[in-house]
């Protein structure tokens, strides 16, 4: 009988410990839940990061020519299209200087 008394009130302080966790936001799914979503916020900031730093160049370049040629109408709202590509991986960068090429411009003005 007392082994039960004992039993009992070890089953209601788990209990009641594990349901204080819960109020409290201690539970260990909902903190490993949350680690997880964490991780992956920091992994997608980490790749926009990257992508900023890989692509800094080519974003200076373009806001260059942008503002040069007096782009900011149509051919603004091109340039936002072409890099909203870009950052969603449907379209791929290349050197300006392949582009220059490949369009027969001369941007350096030389």
């Amino acid at each position: 009988m007392q082994g039960d008394l004992d039993q009992e009130a070890w089953e209601r302080s788990h209990i009641e410990a594990a349901l204080s966790e819960a109020d409290t936001g201690d539970f260990l799914p909902e903190k490993e839940m949350a680690a997880k979503f964490n991780q992956l916020g920091q992994r997608k900031n980490a790749e926009a990061d990257r992508w900023k730093l890989e692509n800094h160049e080519a974003i200076q370049e373009l806001n260059r020519i942008v503002e040069e040629r007096g782009l900011f109408s149509d051919g603004l709202f091109d340039v936002e299209q072409v890099m909203e590509r870009v950052s969603n991986g449907e379209e791929t960068l290349h050197s300006l200087d392949d582009v220059e090429r490949e369009l027969g411009f001369d941007i350096s003005g030389e």
